[in-house]
């Protein structure tokens, strides 16, 4: 049987493959040779930096449809690599303390790369399959992950409660697709879209239920309200880069597959319009409401989580061409200025007794006088999060809520600008701790490895300068959108 295999379909796929052979190298070499973390996250760069390479300078000379249409290679997919790979890298690089003293380094980067292999598969194809054993891939290699800390209970926990939710995410999605298969025969997103105008009763009935399907299973990777159950104790438990790389990476990916789903799947979904304006305002202000009274730093950031999973359903739903791009710079700021915000926790952590780490805003106190670099780059992020200029996360939220107007959805725009106030509330309070509370006696500034230092510096770097600059980011979006 003639699968379609060609020179060009290697090169293609070369970011995959390097992926995937980088993972098992790194297996192979905690397996053999007695590395140190820092041996194994060099090599895990070297592989992360020879996919960055392939996707930026090889695979856009073969852009188009391989393997008879499993996998499409355009500017959108190439974007989103992209992106994702630079969220691993730094969960690379941040990492290198965590798993030092564990006696599993290699598998934990091995999976690192894995989950990268998995997210860029989902966002390099338009057959659904293909996105859920994508997905599935991701998601696999995160519900080890989040519970890497084996001795701590927290981690334990968070790690079951995430693949229960995900077994469900999972066998939603599963089921859409079947349905969708079951009505038009295919699994390939641009046949069921031909069809769907055509369809009658009961054809109609399967493909909306089956699109329902696919579209919760993709909320709940996203932690949408109401399928966000867990998500801060998942974050709580976690190794602090691994929830940074949950955050940021796992959203991001479920939410340009959802956008490249609705746009091309079902391109004048009005139906969609009411469920998803509902889950996006209750998204919005669940998030941000419960993490008014949050104390922990990574449990807030949590619930922030789920409340910018509301912000870019606000762009989804519009299906707009603005809002098309509205979302990518979104997801580009956010991992600048979440990733970061992360970054800092985990300067700011506390070894407890039993193993367990701790990230209160109580260590805070006068943190930004004692340790002035972690306090700016803290309190940008934070400033970032709530959308204050001149800060990317102010630039992403203007955008998106610009072009949503222009959609017309003047109502939602509104009170996710109210959501944006109430969090005010809980951003600035970290600044307020940095800087207004007085510190505690003896307390000593938290020692920085030259990664975090690099990583927070890159972060800040970025938060800044898209803020101030925006038009080069706002580029690359179109580019994407458009090619």
């Amino acid at each position: 049987m003639d699968f379609g295999v060609t020179r060009e379909t290697f090169g293609a796929l070369s970011p995959l493959l390097v992926l995937v052979g980088g993972g098992i190298l790194v297996l192979l070499a905690g397996a053999f040779a007695s590395l140190s973390s820092r041996a194994l996250a060099a090599l895990t760069l070297v592989v992360q930096g020879g996919a960055v390479i392939s996707v930026l300078f090889y695979a856009p000379r073969f852009y188009g449809d391989y393997l008879r249409g499993a996998f499409l290679l355009d500017p959108y997919g190439c974007f989103g690599a992209l992106l994702r790979l630079a969220v691993a890298a730094a969960t690379t690089v941040l990492s290198v303390r965590t798993v030092e003293d564990l006696s599993m380094k290699a598998e934990y980067f091995s999976l690192l790369l894995f989950a990268a292999a998995g997210g860029t598969a989902m966002l390099w194809t338009r057959d659904l399959l293909i996105i859920f054993l994508g997905l599935e891939t991701l998601t696999i290699a995160s519900f080890i992950l989040a519970g890497y800390f084996r001795a701590d209970r927290a981690s334990t926990e968070g790690s079951l409660k995430f693949f229960l939710n995900g077994a469900f995410a999972a066998a939603l999605l599963l089921y859409g697709i079947a349905l969708l298969f079951g009505a038009t025969g295919s699994t390939r997103i641009p046949e069921i879209a031909k069809l769907l105008p055509a369809a009658q009763s009961p054809q109609w009935l399967l493909l909306w239920l089956g699109g329902t399907f696919v579209v919760v299973g993709l909320l709940f990777k996203m932690a949408v309200v109401p399928f966000h159950a867990w998500s801060p104790d998942v974050y709580q438990g976690a190794p602090t880069p691994v929830a940074g790389f949950l955050s940021v990476g796992s959203k991001a990916a479920a939410a340009l597959v959802l956008l490249r789903f609705l746009t091309e799947t079902f391109p004048e979904g009005d139906r969609w319009h009411t469920p998803l304006w509902i889950l996006a305002v209750a998204t919005m202000l669940y998030g941000n409401l419960c993490a008014i009274p949050q104390m922990q730093l990574k449990r807030m950031l949590a619930y922030s989580s789920i409340a910018h999973a509301g912000y870019l359903l606000v762009g989804i739903l519009a299906l707009g061409e603005l809002t098309r791009e509205a979302v990518l710079v979104y997801t580009v700021a956010y991992g600048f200025m979440n990733l970061g915000a992360f970054a800092a926790v985990l300067a700011f952590e506390r070894v407890q007794p039993g193993g367990i780490r701790d990230a209160s805003l109580e260590n805070l106190r006068g943190a930004g006088y004692r340790a002035p670099f972690l306090g700016a780059v803290l309190a940008l992020f934070m400033f970032s999060l709530a959308g204050i200029p001149p800060t990317v996360g102010f630039v992403a939220k203007y955008y998106l809520f610009a072009a949503a107007l222009k959609e017309g959805f003047v109502g939602l725009v509104v009170l996710a600008v109210v959501a944006t106030a109430v969090s005010l509330y809980f951003y600035l309070r970290v600044v307020v701790y940095l800087y207004m509370h007085e510190p505690e006696g003896g307390e000593e500034a938290p020692s920085l490895a030259p990664g975090l230092a690099v990583t927070l510096g890159v972060c800040a770097l970025g938060t800044l300068a898209f803020g101030v600059f925006p038009s080069r980011l706002l580029e690359w979006a179109a580019w994407a959108v458009w090619g």
